[in-house]
This record gives structure tokens, C-alpha cells and sequence, in this order.
């Protein structure tokens, strides 16, 4: 007997093994991006069909031709109302054109009777309460013409209001760093699986194996991918459809993997480049200039002496003042770049150049932001020494402002070489992060500290201040009045930091 019932356990522990690693038959949706051309859109929902998709989210609503495709095909669709980064402030104070838009595109979606569910939104502000009680309204207003399911798309599954949004489609972004430990969460709120490969990984399917290993432990819930991958990497792969296929109809599809070589994570090699650049261009200055290479100890051992000797123009070149200003401007730029690629993702930036549109002058990636700050530490310097020079009425030398004003950025050195060496090693993003920061204050305190030496040798001290020092904290202070007191700012710059 208890031989008996010690293989009935073994049996049983077998059983639950292997059901553990078998795929349950799934359900496969596609995000459409609808062809211009009638036929080729056609076309490819007989392909979406034929592979046994049976969602289809679309992003705008179809012509009055494709709605009688779809409908022949018996496609349950998702209509998404195309906002993406909402805040609290985008849905409580919204424009015209963003009314419309809402109007227009339920109504559409609500005529049509293959709309099973609708998407408020994709990637908010979800962690504020406040952005869904500005939500409400609008999610009421589209549920009083028609019983639909109303979700979003995001990060977030664990923050959400069950009142407004029904489900959410989770964005699995699986990246060269994440491949080999892909996070799955499994919560009731999740309606759905968006398989979102980064650029560097969109030709490979082991990445796909592993999203489907992943889901496998929620086969109740559906997994969507996106239509210009899924099309591409049939190209490249036929080996695919059956897959789908299989996932579609079986309970244990066969996943034949290619023989690949996934690229490893990288970080940027900007910030290093930069550093390696700067610090030779330090040392052919220090080399080449005897002027720079006296001062240089001086102004930090001897800094009364340093600055006694310029206000005597011994130092009458501007060249050393130009270098360091050019150097400080490269590695603070570099400094700023690792800061931001370790503190917010790509989609996190997105945002960001989504509600602040100024800054894509320079493109639409990370380097922009570099650009960004090679430009604003510039024009912090120049503003300054002409700022300086126009207040002081006993220094008539513009070379001698400069080089009072560009001896500290020296400190832009140090402190960038510590940052890009963490960013470079790898190390803990609060280092990086702290180092930019303190990177980007040696910049904005050099006026002050420059005003203070010069102080020395103004007529009246209380005035010099007053013109220079007092006014200038005062001026940041009320830049830094403006931020905070911008609600839409403060959501926009929190929104992109929650997206990361």
C-alpha cells in the first residue's frame, strides 16, 4: 500500500512538471498600422486572419471598406483614442483639438459593432490620483452611449482605477540587458501582453521565445505584437507563422530557434570619448602654455595671489580662459548625457520631448540632450563674463573677467572624470545621477565665486553685489519659481521619470 501511493505521488509530481512547461492554446491580437493602400491593408487582414489573430487594435478608426473587411473576418477590435502621455492637467484643462479628437474617434468606434473595447490612453500618469478623477469624467461620458471596456496601456499595473479603465495592456519592452529575465506580472487588472522589442532586438526571435515562456503562466490573457515587426520578421522568418498558428490551436507548439547571437547591452561610449578628448586637449594646453601651466596650482594654493596677479594683468591672453570654458562645456555635456541615460528610459524621454517639443531641435534621442547642454553651458559663460565686465567699473579687460570666471569651472574636471568613470563601470545610477547634478552647480556657482573675487577691487562692494551676486540668485530663484509653480511642467518632467 504505501508502495502504491509513493508512485501515485511520483506520478503526480511528474504531471505537475510537465504541465508547468506547456504552452496553453493562447489568444494573438496585432497593433494594425493600417496601410494608405485599401488592397495591401486588405490583404494583410487575410494574413492576420490566416494566422489565427482574432484581436486587432487599431489607432484610428478605418474606412467605411476596411470596417467591412474586418467584420467579415470577425476581428474583435480595439480602438485606441490616440492620446499618449496624458497628465492630470492634459485631461483637466483639455484644448479644443483634444475634445474633438475624443468626440470624433468614440463616436466612430462606438458605431461599429466589432468594437469590443476601447484605449483611453497609453502610457500616463497613472500613479496620481488625480489623473484618473480628471479621467472619470471622460470614460462616463464615452460608457452613457454605449457598454464598452475602456483600458490603457502602460508600465504600471499595480497603480490603476478599476472605475475608469476595465484593464490594462502591459508593455513587455525586452531589451538586450532585460532578454534573459523578462518580467511578467500576473494581476487581474492585465488584459493583455504588448511584446515590444528594443531596435537591437527586433530581428531575433529567442527574445520571442522567451516572451511566450514568460506569458505562458497567464494563457487566459492575450498577447498582442506589433504589426511592422510582425510582418518584417515574417520576412525573415516563415519558421513564425507556424508558431502562431500553433499558439492559436494547440496546447504545446514547437518553438525551433535559429542558431543567434543576441547582442550584449551597451552602454553609450559618448561620455568616454568625450573625457579621453578633454583630457588631451588638458594636457597639450598644459604643455604648450606656460601661462596656464604657472596658474594653474596657483589659483587653488595661492588663490588671494592668483587673483591679485590678474587684476595687475599679468595674464593677458584670453586663450586659457577660451580652453577651459570649451572643456568645462564638453564635460559637462557628457556629464549630463551619462545622468540622463541612467535616470530615464526610452520612453521616459519620449515623454519628455513629447510636452517639452523644444527640445527635439537637436533629434529625438538622448544626444539631443548633450547638445542641449554644451549649448546652455556656453551661453551660461558668456552671459556671465559679460554680465561681470558690465557691473565692475575698475576692470576694463575682458580677458581678466574671463579668466577669473573660468578658473573655478576647473572643478568641472574632477567631477565629470568621477561621473563618466561610474557611468562607464556601471555603477549605482544615484552616483551618476548625484555626479551630473554637481557637475551642472559648479557651472551655475562659478558666477558667484568669480563675483566674489572681483568684489575685491569694486568701488562701492555693496553695489557690485547688489548687481551681481543678490541679482543673480534672485534671477535663478526665479526660474526655479516658474518650474515649480508650472503644474503642467512638474506632471510632464514627473511623468517621464515614473515612465523609467
Amino acid at each position: 500500500m504505501t508502495n502504491l501511493r509513493s508512485r501515485f505521488f511520483l506520478a503526480l509530481a511528474v504531471i505537475i512538471a510537465t504541465c508547468s512547461t506547456v504552452h496553453a492554446q493562447r489568444t494573438l491580437g496585432v497593433q494594425w498600422q493600417v496601410p494608405n493602400n485599401t488592397q495591401t491593408a486588405k490583404a494583410e487582414l487575410k494574413q492576420f486572419e490566416k494566422l489565427g489573430i482574432t484581436i486587432l487594435q487599431i489607432d484610428a478608426p478605418l474606412s467605411p471598406a476596411l470596417w467591412q473587411a474586418v467584420d467579415s473576418l470577425d476581428f474583435d477590435v480595439w480602438g485606441e483614442l490616440g492620446i499618449r502621455f496624458p497628465t492630470a492637467t492634459t485631461f483637466g484643462s483639455p484644448d479644443s483639438a483634444l475634445v474633438a479628437q475624443i468626440q470624433n474617434r468614440a463616436s466612430a468606434y462606438l458605431s461599429q459593432p466589432s468594437v469590443d473595447a476601447m484605449g483611453l490612453f497609453s502610457f500616463g500618469a497613472t500613479g496620481e490620483s488625480s489623473f484618473w478623477e480628471q479621467l472619470a469624467p471622460i470614460a462616463s461620458q464615452i460608457r452613457a452611449n454605449r457598454s464598452v471596456r475602456l483600458y490603457h496601456t502602460g508600465y504600471s499595473p499595480a497603480v490603476s482605477d478599476t472605475i475608469v479603465s476595465n484593464f490594462l495592456i502591459y508593455n513587455t519592452h525586452v531589451t538586450a540587458a532585460t532578454v534573459d529575465s523578462i518580467s511578467i506580472p500576473i494581476t487581474q487588472k492585465i488584459g493583455g501582453y504588448l511584446y515590444a522589442p528594443s531596435a537591437a532586438l527586433s530581428s531575433y526571435l529567442y527574445p520571442l521565445n522567451q516572451f511566450i515562456d514568460q506569458t505562458a503562466l497567464a494563457p487566459d490573457i492575450p498577447i498582442l505584437v506589433q504589426s511592422d515587426w510582425l510582418l518584417a520578421t515574417l520576412e525573415r522568418h516563415p519558421q513564425v507563422a507556424d508558431l502562431l498558428q500553433d499558439l492559436a490551436a494547440e496546447s504545446n507548439p514547437a518553438f525551433a530557434l535559429p542558431d543567434e547571437e543576441l547582442p550584449k547591452p551597451q552602454s553609450s561610449t559618448l561620455p568616454v570619448i568625450v573625457l579621453l578628448v578633454v583630457w588631451g586637449s588638458i594636457a597639450f594646453h598644459y604643455h604648450s602654455s606656460p601661462i596656464y601651466r604657472k596658474s594653474i596650482f596657483r589659483y587653488f594654493s595661492a588663490h588671494k595671489f592668483f587673483v591679485n596677479d590678474i587684476f595687475q594683468r599679468h595674464i593677458r591672453s584670453p586663450l586659457p580662459a577660451i580652453f577651459i570654458i570649451l572643456q568645462t562645456a564638453l564635460l559637462t555635456a557628457a556629464s549630463v548625457f551619462a545622468a540622463f541615460s541612467v535616470a530615464i528610459s526610452e520612453t521616459g524621454l519620449e515623454a519628455l520631448f513629447f510636452h517639452f517639443p523644444i527640445l527635439t531641435i537637436w533629434g529625438n534621442s538622448v544626444f539631443a540632450l548633450f547638445i542641449w547642454a554644451i549649448s546652455i553651458s556656453l551661453l551660461l559663460s558668456l552671459v556671465s563674463i559679460l554680465w561681470l565686465y558690465l557691473s565692475h567699473k575698475s576692470i576694463k579687460s575682458l580677458t581678466q573677467i574671463a579668466t577669473i570666471y573660468a578658473w573655478p569651472l576647473q572643478l568641472t574636471f574632477l567631477l565629470s572624470t568621477i561621473t563618466i568613470t561610474l557611468f562607464a563601470s556601471g555603477a549605482a545610477n544615484y552616483w551618476i545621477i548625484s555626479g551630473g547634478i554637481l557637475t551642472v552647480l559648479v557651472n551655475i556657482l562659478s558666477f558667484v565665486i568669480a563675483a566674489g573675487d572681483l568684489n575685491r577691487f569694486s568701488r562701492s562692494t555693496i553695489s557690485f553685489l547688489l548687481k551681481t551676486t543678490v541679482l543673480y540668485a534672485f534671477l535663478w530663484i526665479g526660474i526655479a519659481t516658474v518650474i515649480l509653480l508650472n503644474n503642467q511642467w512638474i506632471e510632464a518632467i514627473s511623468l517621464a521619470a515614473e515612465l523609467t
